[in-house]
């Protein structure tokens, strides 16, 4: 068997399909037969073959996933997010207060269990909770079923985390993005289509699948067109560019 995956989405929009071989050689004296899975290798791949390697020990949160053996007990209150162990987290929650009562938002220490003026946001108990653990906590995994406000919580974490991104985002050089990712493109599309208004022009879309008018202009192929056809490649996109595609 030989394993391939498809080099360029937008030649395949086109009719044409480059494939990346990943295991096997072609021979051109045969004719093959194609299958492709249901399932998206790339992703697959890259986490298969970084458990494959020796040196993977470090696994991030394994404290609270994995354990090393039978006897050791995985721990289930998390520590604070790292950025905010060794300072004070006083934080804006407009975000989170009903209308009329803005102010009420301002000046809240988010590591204190009790929160200031908690009466006045616009969230049940399950909210509340859910909210001050992805806010504080270095993982935080939030879950119900449909109509339960998941989404809705989300993006009022996302729009937080955004208020007060100089407790976490560091300077331009050193700074981290917020990763969202998604079981599917339509989700994906969703949360993200909710998070453009937050941060017009500084969203980038990966993937081809997007469906939605609304990110178009944010898709990082078109981004990339754009800034290759008016040479706009500045030393902080180059410096991106090559962080995230240095392995």
């Amino acid at each position: 068997m030989i394993v391939a995956t498809v080099f360029d989405n937008d030649r395949r929009q086109k009719g044409e399909l480059l494939v990346k071989l990943f295991r096997g050689n072609l021979n051109p004296r045969l004719t093959y037969k194609m299958l492709e899975s249901s399932a998206y290798f790339e992703p697959y791949k890259h986490v298969l073959l970084r458990i494959k390697d020796p040196e993977f020990k470090d696994i991030p949160f394994k404290q609270y996933l994995v354990r090393q053996n039978d006897t050791e007990v995985l721990q289930h209150q998390p520590n604070y997010a790292r950025y905010l162990r060794n300072q004070e987290a006083v934080y804006d929650l407009t975000a989170l207060i009903k209308p009329g009562y803005e102010e009420m938002g301002k000046g809240i220490n988010i590591l204190n269990n009790k929160w200031k003026n908690e009466e006045y946001m616009a969230l049940n108990g399950s909210q509340l909770k859910a909210i001050k653990s992805a806010l504080s906590d270095e993982l935080s995994v939030i879950q119900g079923p449909p109509g339960t406000g998941k989404t809705y919580i989300a993006l009022k974490v996302v729009k937080c985390l955004l208020d007060n991104s100089k407790f976490w985002f560091g300077d331009r050089t050193t700074g981290c993005p917020i990763l969202v990712i998604c079981y599917t493109n339509h989700a994906l599309d969703q949360f993200l289509e909710g998070i453009v208004p937050m941060v017009p022009e500084k969203i980038v879309r990966i993937g081809a699948r997007s469906k939605s008018k609304i990110l178009e202009p944010f898709n990082l192929s078109i981004l990339r067109q754009h800034w290759s056809k008016n040479h706009k490649f500045t030393r902080e996109t180059i410096n991106i560019r090559n962080r995230y595609t240095r392995d």
